[in-house]
């Protein structure tokens, strides 16, 4: 299957308030992709209730009771239609008779369907979603699970930090004064939870780091890490070697 036929997976409503944001990106994107967001309001609701999947579409139902029919789902009312000449203003309706013959049936046509339907934008269905999923977060839980996050044995820093970046997300750690305070507690965490009580020592032993330094001197100590571990190896190698005839090359790990 090819990227352009690659559709979005059905919503995942076991934890809404993460998959949601997620899952809308996804379909806004691939609307853009097949230009879909440039078709009527039906195709695109449609095409948003066709790939949200059936636990999704429960939700739907909910939010905008319907017969089951197209028109109940979609949210199309129709309206009784009045004759085009009461829709026309007085003084139009005082031309001459010839003038108002010379007027072309399709524009007439045209009038009868503007007044003929209402349709529920595919706008107004995001937002309730939105107004639905949101909510149910628990910030509590979404706290906690931030500050039990540590650093594996092994795991690299980037990785480490893209866990604690992703989670912090769903925190809200604003401050009444509408300021956001994220960069202190990422830092703070960060410091915390390193696996290497080396750098967690260096880290502590500066007063008043910044995020961004923080960041920095752990990415540091981890490629100087790196380095001396190859560094050390090699070492082990040509001491492993005999000297006399041929070389056996064996690692520190083989003695």
């Amino acid at each position: 299957m090819s990227s352009a036929d690659r559709l979005p997976e059905p919503l995942d409503c076991a934890n809404l308030s993460k998959e949601w944001p997620i899952w809308k990106r996804t379909f806004l994107m691939y609307m853009m992709a097949k230009g879909i967001d440039e078709q009527p309001e039906s195709k695109k609701l449609a095409t948003f209730l066709w790939l949200i999947g059936q636990q999704a579409m429960e939700i739907y139902n909910t939010l905008y009771p319907n017969d089951g029919t197209t028109n109940g789902i979609l949210g199309i009312m129709q309206q009784q239609q009045q004759p085009a000449a009461q829709q026309q203003p007085a003084a139009q309706n005082q031309q001459p008779a010839a003038q108002q013959q010379q007027q072309p049936a399709v524009q007439q046509q045209q009038q009868q369907q503007v007044y003929g339907q209402q349709q529920r934008t595919f706008n107004e269905v995001l937002d309730a979603f939105e107004q639905y999923c949101i909510p149910r977060k628990n910030i509590t839980m979404e706290s906690f699970k931030f500050n039990t996050i540590v650093q594996k044995e092994k795991q690299p820093f980037s990785e480490f930090e893209t866990e604690l970046r992703k989670q912090i997300k769903y925190c809200e750690f604003m401050c009444n004064c509408g300021l956001s305070y994220q960069d202190r507690l990422l830092r703070d965490r960060i410091i915390i939870a390193v696996h290497d009580k080396r750098l967690q020592l260096k880290l502590l032993d500066v007063h008043n780091e910044t995020l961004a330094s923080v960041i920095e001197k752990c990415k540091t100590f981890e490629a100087a890490y790196i380095s001396g571990q190859e560094c050390e190896n090699i070492q082990c190698v040509q001491r492993g070697s005999s000297g006399k005839g041929d070389i056996n090359y064996s690692c520190c790990n083989c003695t």
